[in-house]
Order: C-alpha cells, then sequence, then structure tokens
C-alpha cells in the first residue's frame, strides 16, 4: 500500500517536472520568438538607411552634373536616375513607399520607421546634398 502511494506521488512529481520543463520552453520560445523580432526590425532599419544613402548619392552625383535635382515622386526620380546614377530603381523600403521632396537645390529622402507611418519621429530622413 505505501509503495502504491509513493508511486502515485512519483508519478504526480514527474508530471509537475513534465508540466513546468514544458512551460519553461514555451517562455524560452517567446523569448527567442521577441529577440527574433527586434533582430528582423533592426534589420529592415539598416536595410532602409542604406538605401536611402544609396539613392541620395545617386541624387548628389545627379546635382553635381545637372545643377538641379529631378522633380515629382519617387518613382519619377528613378526613371531619371536609373541606369546613369542607380543600376536598380528603389521605391520602396520595408515594404513602404520612400517619399522624395525636393526645392530643386536640396531634396529629402523620408521611409516610415518600426511604426510604418510616414511624418512620425521614427521616420529615418536622408536630406542634401
Amino acid at each position: 500500500m505505501k509503495e502504491k502511494g509513493f508511486s502515485q506521488i512519483l508519478t504526480l512529481f514527474l508530471v509537475f517536472v513534465f508540466i513546468m520543463s514544458v512551460v519553461g520552453c514555451g517562455k524560452k520560445q517567446e523569448q527567442y520568438y521577441e529577440r527574433g523580432l527586434k533582430t528582423l526590425e533592426t534589420s529592415k532599419q539598416l536595410s532602409a538607411g542604406n538605401d536611402l544613402r544609396l539613392i541620395a548619392d545617386a541624387l548628389s552625383r545627379y546635382y553635381m552634373e545637372n545643377n538641379e535635382l529631378p522633380q515629382g515622386d519617387i518613382q519619377d526620380v528613378m526613371n531619371v536616375l536609373v541606369p546613369t546614377y542607380l543600376r536598380v530603381p528603389i521605391t520602396r523600403s520595408g515594404g513602404q513607399l520612400i517619399e522624395y521632396t525636393s526645392t530643386g537645390t536640396t531634396f529629402e529622402l523620408r521611409a516610415a520607421g518600426p511604426d510604418g507611418k510616414l511624418h512620425t519621429a521614427d521616420d529615418l530622413i536622408v536630406a542634401g546634398p
């Protein structure tokens, strides 16, 4: 009788240990998932910054040769820059359309930040020349 009670306690203990290990693994998986999301967001921001710098460099070279900047939206600008100043058109960054504005002698490129919205505090902005 005592052996049966002991085996039941042992079984309950093993079930408890198993459940705690599963819950613990779940928490660990959640931490890995959160880290993965942060890494993905960081890589998107780095990629967006790189895209804006590539366009800015091409715009600066265009300005040096033409004494003016292209007018219009980002698609119009790509029609002017590709293939002489940029190898491929870059109109989106992180899935969002890049915004281009120009006065003719200065420009601003803007990509949405982590919140996915333009004209908020987390936007990435590159201006020039």
